[in-house]
Order: C-alpha cells, then sequence, then structure tokens
C-alpha cells in the first residue's frame, strides 16, 4: 500500500474517532477536589449546570465548587451587577479571571451570580385572575361571589400596575353585599431602587352608603426587595380624596397616603404569601382615616391554576351614619396566574 494512502486512511480514521468520542473542554472542581468534566450550561439561583459528562447532566450547588475553567466564552454577571463576556480561567495563582479578546477581567469567584442567564425580555407583562364563589339552598339560600384581578407591565425603567374587583351577595333572595373598585398606579425608576408614582382609584359600596369615592394622587417609594423570592415596596404620598354618599353628603379633602406591597415565593412555583395595604390619612381632619389590605396565600394546583386563602380587611374611622367601622372577608377561591 503507497504511504500516501496509508497516512490519509490514518488521518480519516483519527478524525473520525474523534467525532465519535465527546469533547469534554471545561472543568469543574469541587470543594472537596473532585473534577467534572463536561460543558459548562449556566448558573442561575445557585446552582451550576453541567452537560456532556458520562453522568449526564449534573446540577451543582455553586457553593460547593472550588473553580471552573471553560473553553468557550460565557456571560459571566457578579453579584453587584457588572457583567463579563470571556472564558472563565485560573491564573497560575489560583485567582479566577474572565479573559477575551479584549483583555483578562479578574472576578472574585464567590461574587458570581449567574453563567449565561437567560435572556432579559425588554417588557414583562404578569397578574392574576381569582374568583371565589358559594350558593346554598334549602334551610338557607345564600350566593355569594367575590372576584379580583391584577396585571403588572413591568421594564427596567417603570412598572405599570392595575387591580379591579367585585363582590356580590344575596340572602334569602336579599342583596346583602354589593361593592366594586378599580384602580391605577404609574412607577418610574429613578435608580434600581427609588421610584416616584402617580395613582388613582374609584371604589363604590352600596352597604357602606357610598356611592363613589375617587382618589387620584402621587409620590415616592422605595423597591427594598425585587428577585424571584421576594418582592417589596412601601410608598408615601399625598393625594386628593373626593367621597360621595347615598344620602347626598358629599366629603373632599386632601390626605397623606401610605402604601406597601411584598409577595414572598416559600416554595418556588409552589407556595406563594402576597399582602397588600393602603392608608389614607386626612390633612384636614386627623379622625378621617381609611386602611385597605388584602393578604393570603397562593397555593399551585396544576399548571397555571392555583387555590388562594385570603383575607380582606377595611377600616373606615368616619363611616357614613349608621355604619360600622371596618369590615372583613374570609374568601377560599380558585385562580390563573400568568406571565409573558
Amino acid at each position: 500500500m503507497p504511504t500516501r494512502t496509508r497516512t490519509l486512511r490514518t488521518a480519516l480514521l483519527l478524525a473520525l474517532l474523534s467525532a465519535a468520542l465527546p469533547a469534554f473542554a471545561d472543568e469543574v472542581v469541587l470543594e472537596d477536589g473532585t473534577r467534572i468534566l463536561g460543558k459548562v450550561v449556566g448558573l442561575g439561583e445557585g446552582t451550576l449546570t453541567i452537560e456532556g459528562g458520562s453522568a449526564g447532566k449534573l446540577t451543582i450547588p455553586f457553593a460547593s465548587v472550588r473553580s471552573v475553567v471553560t473553553e468557550g466564552e460565557h456571560t459571566v454577571v457578579l453579584a453587584d451587577g457588572r457583567s463579563f463576556r470571556g472564558r472563565l480561567e485560573m491564573t497560575a495563582g489560583g485567582a479566577p479571571q474572565v479573559t477575551s479578546a479584549a483583555g483578562a477581567e479578574a472576578v472574585t469567584f464567590g461574587l458570581i451570580t449567574a453563567i449565561d442567564p437567560p435572556e432579559k425580555k425588554d417588557v414583562v407583562w404578569s397578574g392574576n385572575v381569582n374568583i371565589s364563589a358559594k350558593a346554598t339552598d334549602g334551610n338557607t339560600n345564600t350566593d355569594s361571589i367575590a372576584s379580583s384581578a391584577e396585571a403588572i407591565r413591568r421594564t427596567d425603567d417603570d412598572r405599570l400596575t392595575f387591580f379591579g374587583d367585585w363582590n356580590y351577595s344575596e340572602e334569602e333572595g336579599q342583596v346583602s353585599q354589593r361593592n366594586a373598585s378599580g384602580t391605577g398606579k404609574y412607577d418610574y425608576f429613578l435608580s434600581k431602587r427609588l421610584f416616584v408614582y402617580g395613582n388613582g382609584s374609584v371604589e363604590g359600596d352600596d352597604f357602606q352608603d357610598l356611592s363613589q369615592r375617587a382618589t387620584v394622587g402621587a409620590g415616592a417609594g422605595y423597591q427594598f426587595l425585587d428577585d424571584e423570592t421576594y418582592k417589596y415596596y412601601e410608598e408615601v404620598g399625598v393625594s386628593y380624596v373626593d367621597e360621595d354618599f347615598h344620602d347626598g353628603i358629599r366629603d373632599e379633602y386632601a390626605s397623606s397616603r401610605f402604601s406597601g406591597k411584598f409577595d414572598w415565593n416559600i416554595v418556588a412555583k409552589r407556595i406563594a404569601f402576597f399582602h397588600f395595604h393602603e392608608v389614607f390619612w386626612s390633612l384636614e381632619d386627623q379622625d378621617d382615616i381609611l386602611v385597605d389590605t388584602r393578604t393570603g396565600f397562593r397555593f399551585t394546583l396544576i399548571g397555571n391554576f392555583f387555590a388562594s386563602l385570603q383575607v380582606n380587611y377595611k377600616w373606615d374611622n368616619t363611616p357614613a351614619a349608621g355604619k360600622e367601622r371596618d369590615d372583613t372577608e374570609y374568601l377560599l377561591g380558585l385562580g390563573y396566574s400568568f406571565t409573558f
């Protein structure tokens, strides 16, 4: 066999063998010295994902990782928000760095929070629809329905929130509850945490003799937490309040406004806690105080459907004549959440 032909065949065989064998380009070393070869897919929520090794896909707590060296380029995000694109390497002295054509950037390993995070959408809509209903027939005849809906539009610069609810009840053919409300709020973020807002609301409650209460206001707030587990803000401002009652009495005044919202994913995609509060305190009459709160839990059933357990509480320190100051609702409902 001619030497040239033999050489070509050998080269072809080596190429085929190389293609058939897995290419382990990336190396991960754990704190206990274990060395893992494979392909680093990404890091998110404290978990490093590796593919391509003999064990298949691995997920490893990042806290147990001593070093990561990659052959290809990755996007590395630090806790302070900075990000770099390049190969993760270790220097001779054991210090990590991200290397690209532009040069090497030293990083602190413990400050790496994400590797190749999912592409962030410019606009994200989220929200939920919730309905609670009850009907009885026999010794007692009752029909009731409580419904609410919330939609939030979020970008890096602003947030738009809509909320509305409607409640209706009958007992022995007589209407015992009928009220509805709707709110809208726009937040503009001056920084990652600090924002200013403008808001408005309208509501009516036949059994509080409230024909209509309308508010409009503005103020500032601070986003203390905003991640996959916790979302929490508080805000303060001033509002104009206009109240019309069924007996013809009208009350309008300037008011301070205090409000906050807290959401906690206790078990990711399974159990969530939520709370909202809003307080209007008249700047003209210190006894004129309005309080509105919504607090509860959501339990995922299947897909985007959930069951909810909720308590709504309202306090009007100066109600219409003959009416109670507070109202409390206990609701068990079904709902649907969405994000797109």
